[in-house]
C-alpha cells in the first residue's frame, strides 16, 4: 500500500467514523418523563431482587476483600448511583441510563471469572434488565407507529375530507 492509499483509506475511516457518531446522536432518545419513570420501574426490579442488594450501591473493596477491584475496574457504577442519577434528572438520554446500567453487570463480570457466583448473579440481572428494556423499547415503538399512523390519517383528512370523514364514521359507527 502506498503512502497515498493509506492516507485515503485512514480518511475513509475517520469520515466512516464521523458518520456514525452523526447517527448516534441522531439515534439518542430524550429522557422524558415516561422514560423516567419506566426507567425507575425496571430499576426497581433489578434493586428489589433477592441478590439485588450486591449491586445497590458502589462497590467496597474492603467489605468484599477485593483490593485490587480499583486496579481492574475503571469505571465503576452501581445500581444505587442510577437511582441518583435518575431522581436528579441527571440522564439526558435514555441511552445513558441504558449504558450505566449495563456498566454495572459488566463491571462484575470483567472482575469476577465466569463460574464465580457474583459473576452469575451479575449475568442474571442482566438478562432482567435486558428482557425489560426490549419490552420498553417494542411499547415506544409500538406508540411511534401508532402516532405516525394518527398524523398520516390527519394529513389524509385535511386533504381530502368528506371520503376521510364518511370512512371514519363507517368504521366507528357501525
Amino acid at each position: 500500500m502506498t503512502d497515498i492509499e493509506a492516507v485515503a483509506s485512514f480518511k475513509r475511516r475517520a469520515e466512516d467514523t464521523e458518520c456514525q457518531k452523526e447517527k448516534k446522536q441522531k439515534m439518542r432518545r430524550t429522557m422524558d418523563l415516561k422514560a423516567s419513570r419506566q426507567c425507575s420501574t425496571i430499576l426497581n426490579v433489578l434493586s428489589s431482587h433477592k441478590h439485588g442488594w450486591l449491586f445497590n450501591q458502589p462497590v467496597d473493596p474492603i467489605l468484599f476483600q477485593i483490593p485490587d477491584y480499583f486496579d481492574i475496574i475503571t469505571h465503576p457504577m452501581d445500581l444505587g448511583t442510577i437511582k441518583y442519577k435518575l431522581e436528579s434528572n441527571s440522564y439526558s438520554f435514555m441511552e445513558d441510563f441504558v449504558a450505566d446500567v449495563r456498566l454495572t453487570f459488566c463491571n462484575s463480570m470483567i472482575y469476577y471469572p465466569r463460574g464465580d457466583e457474583v459473576y452469575k448473579i451479575a449475568m442474571e440481572l442482566s438478562q432482567i434488565f435486558e428482557g425489560n428494556w426490549e419490552e420498553f423499547e417494542r411499547s415506544l415503538k409500538c406508540e411511534q407507529d401508532f402516532e405516525k399512523s394518527m398524523n398520516q390519517e390527519n394529513d389524509t383528512l385535511s386533504n381530502n375530507p368528506p371520503q376521510r370523514l364518511a370512512r371514519v364514521r363507517t368504521v366507528f359507527c357501525h
